[in-house]
């Protein structure tokens, strides 16, 4: 092959040592997360160094998904690593529109850890009691190892009649036009893609005040982000705010017209920033 390109953080170090002693001339680092989620052991500490000084000998671009990243990964002082945002394009014309009596919230991500779905079941909870004819949808696989406690929370909070499991959601986009709000109690991420992907949609974020979901919101509008540690009545808030600001049609249009304007929108110079990692030096 004439490329290589490696989407597994710092072990891509190893794949493309391997691409570079067979002669693969281009060879491709994607940092998409900011960490590999293990504990910081001393084995660990040392496998990350190690990796981390030899990945720019490795690789001949290395290309992160968000400022943020790249610097989790201490590789933001090197010549040949960038930063080159997903995008995506700007969603069908907002039909949704939040009415008193009828609320739809959205949660889509893998039901692990990471995506803290437990507590998105929770802020839920709360926000059910100050409008109970409201509708949680979770898009992800129940199989993982947050699926079973999930549900578990659904049935001791009396929710089992507000929360839907969807399982593996084949039209996420659309799930999110048909919603009010996308609830995101992640804890780590590279770059968000359900939150550009629900920006695009015209529907609001209420998400974790992580780096590179901050990152997002910084060049967009329509995310309110919240601290992990704020309880679940501070978050339940701070849904009914962003239904508030954004839930009627001029505000979904808002969020589009600032999103088609953000690096994450899908143009020309997207596309071609994209494209040019996989053009040959």
């Amino acid at each position: 092959p004439s490329h290589v390109h490696s989407h597994v953080h710092l072990a891509s170090t190893w794949f493309l040592m391997i691409a570079r002693i067979a002669g693969v001339p281009e060879r491709i680092a994607h940092i998409r997360t900011e960490g590999d989620g293990r504990e910081p052991s001393i084995r660990r500490r040392l496998y990350r160094w190690v990796s981390r000084t030899l990945l720019p000998r490795t690789a001949t671009e290395i290309v992160a998904v968000s400022e943020s990243s790249l610097r989790a990964t201490g590789l933001e002082g090197v010549a040949r690593a960038r930063v080159i945002y997903n995008c995506t394009a700007v969603g069908r014309t907002p039909t949704r529109s939040a009415r008193d009596d009828q609320i739809k919230i959205a949660f889509v991500g893998r039901l692990d850890p990471d995506k803290n779905p437990v507590r998105a079941i929770h802020v839920f909870g709360r926000f059910r009691d100050r409008f109970p004819n409201c509708t949680l949808d979770v898009a992800g696989d129940v199989r993982c190892s947050e699926g079973g406690p999930a549900q578990q929370a659904v049935a001791d909070l009396g929710l089992v009649h507000g929360v839907q499991f969807l399982g593996i959601h084949r039209d996420v986009r659309r799930l999110l036009a048909e919603s009010d709000v996308l609830l995101m109690t992640t804890r780590r991420e590279g770059l968000p893609g359900v939150l550009i992907e629900s920006l695009a949609e015209g529907t609001p974020v209420v998400a974790s005040a992580i780096a590179p979901v901050e990152e997002v919101a910084a060049r967009t509008t329509g995310v309110i982000t919240m601290p992990l540690d704020a309880d679940d009545d501070a978050w339940a808030e701070a849904l009914a705010a962003a239904i508030t600001n954004w839930g009627r049609p001029a505000g979904r249009a808002e969020i589009q017209r600032a999103f088609e304007a953000s690096p994450f929108a899908w143009n020309d110079a997207t596309v071609a920033a994209a494209l040019s990692v996989w053009r040959a030096r």
